[in-house]
């Protein structure tokens, strides 16, 4: 991971630091500190970077219209700023408050801080933590989206303080040949025909603790993508068993998408995973040149199936959560 150098006006910035409430008058400081943090993005990352297949941003930055929006506290919007009026700006962060929810949520990707300033990033996110029982809110939520560089230092930033989340790898391939290798059970691949029997088979492996979780997930997967179950939803069993599921999408761009591959927990170490992806693989090969997935980081075992058929990390993404005493 790549640490921001500390410039010597961020060092002057920082020794009489202000954190105060964001105004519309701030919108040219908080514009030129997006800009300064754009820019350093654009240094690390190579051109054309700049979408991921699960169709969110990279990087994930607010317009100028949302910034303007949070600073003039519209649709509940709010900001914070580190900088003295009538001075320079080091870092801001934007926020809502859901009063229904009880909690404080950070706009993806948030803080942003000029270069070299990221203490100034630290001293408004303290602010707002230090000034949570006074909300109406007792917890505070942030999701992050991104390459290595700004996801790292941003669970650095979050995980110092008391948040706590997952770290999903997002992996993308252009290859569609994996030997399937010789399971050491004999593998059956059921093809859907009732998709009652395959939201019933995603509880079975444990995907799921209800047939309607299934059913719901694999809905919302329906309306964002392009699925024909038949054809894209697929069991594996051994003996009559149900050991194993995976589904397979293809998004409105083209881009084929591993939509999850599960193994039931005592056939697991027995190549099942391994001929189901192949056969995911086999049923994207021919609808699209580029597959995307993500996964836990701490999955070992999928990490390196995932690696072994040419997937390579391209994304972080992180939903951490602080709760007050």
């Amino acid at each position: 991971m790549v640490m921001p150098k500390k410039s010597k006006v961020a060092e002057n910035i920082l020794m009489n630091v202000t954190i105060r409430k964001g105004t519309s008058d701030d919108l040219a400081g908080c514009t030129d500190v997006r800009a300064d943090w754009l820019g350093r993005f654009q240094i690390f990352h190579a051109e054309g970077e700049c979408t991921c297949p699960a169709g969110l941003p990279v990087p994930w930055i607010e317009t100028i219209d949302q910034l303007r929006s949070h600073l003039a506290t519209a649709d509940r919007g709010h900001a914070l700023i580190a900088g003295a009026p009538g001075k320079q700006i080091a870092a801001y962060l934007l926020y809502q408050i859901n009063e229904d929810r009880g909690e404080v949520v950070i706009r993806g990707h948030q803080p942003k801080w000029r270069d070299g300033a990221f203490a100034a990033a630290g001293a408004v996110l303290d602010h707002l933590l230090d000034h949570l029982g006074q909300l109406p809110a007792r917890r505070v939520s942030v999701a992050l989206h991104g390459f290595a560089w700004e996801t790292g230092m941003l669970r650095m930033l979050y995980g110092a303080r008391g948040f706590h989340g997952n770290l999903r790898f997002e992996m993308l391939s252009r290859s569609f040949n994996l030997d399937a290798g010789r399971p050491k059970v004999s593998v059956r691949m059921l093809e859907v025909s009732d998709p009652e029997a395959f939201y019933d088979a995603e509880v079975t492996v444990g995907r799921f603790g209800s047939a309607e979780e299934s059913r719901d997930d694999c809905e919302m997967s329906r309306k964002m993508w392009l699925v024909a179950p038949a054809r894209d939803w697929v069991i594996a069993c051994v003996h009559g068993q149900v050991v194993g599921t995976v589904r397979v999408a293809v998004t409105r761009n083209q881009i084929g998408v591993l939509d999850g591959l599960h193994v039931r927990e005592d056939s697991r170490g027995k190549g099942i995973g391994r001929a189901l992806l192949c056969k995911a693989l086999h049923t994207l090969k021919d609808r699209t040149n580029v597959i995307w997935l993500d996964v836990d980081d701490d999955n070992e075992p999928a990490i390196s199936l995932y690696r072994a058929a040419g997937f390579r990390i391209q994304h972080y993404s992180s939903t951490m959560q602080f709760t007050s005493a």
